[in-house]
């Protein structure tokens, strides 16, 4: 596979997988069984770059890897995202929240998800235009700072 080097980091295979589908959008969740043999899969065959989000199944997503992955962490780079809001009970989008305590919320139940210590990759999923840009990207940078984030972080 192609490989390319992001930022400082390891070089990493030019395509990656996207994990919004093991949760939802294309049909109902996989089974959990199913989903981390998709995920184990994919290494298998030279995968390294994994983009995931809390919102993508309200948790199922982030939840696949971490039972992916708990026991070989270094196998995948994983690319997470916060801002996007969800209500629980109707399942639906609920408004954007870039404020520094949803950050670091967020980045903290994504890394318990993840069972992790960190995310390679902390990207804004959704700017929040009701804030200054920088009360969100002053948050992450914290987040760096302590070591939750790589430096890689990025907004869109």
């Amino acid at each position: 596979m192609i490989k390319r080097r992001i930022g400082n980091s390891r070089s990493l295979t030019a395509i990656g997988l996207g994990c919004m589908g093991i949760s939802f959008t294309y049909g109902p969740a996989m089974e959990d069984v199913d989903a981390v043999s998709l995920l184990h899969q994919a290494v298998d065959r030279g995968v390294d770059h994994f983009d995931t989000v809390e919102m993508y199944g309200l948790g199922h997503s982030e939840q696949m890897f971490g039972k992916a992955f708990n026991d070989r962490r270094d196998k995948g780079f994983i690319a997470t995202k916060f801002g996007p809001m969800f209500n629980r009970e109707t399942r639906r989008r609920s408004g954007v929240d870039g404020s520094a305590a949803n950050a670091k919320s967020t980045l903290e139940q994504s890394l318990r998800y993840l069972q992790t210590d960190h995310a390679d990759l902390w990207c804004l999923h959704r700017r929040d235009f009701s804030r200054p840009i920088e009360e969100t990207v002053s948050a992450m940078a914290d987040a760096v700072k302590e070591g939750s984030s790589a430096a890689l972080t990025c907004l869109r």
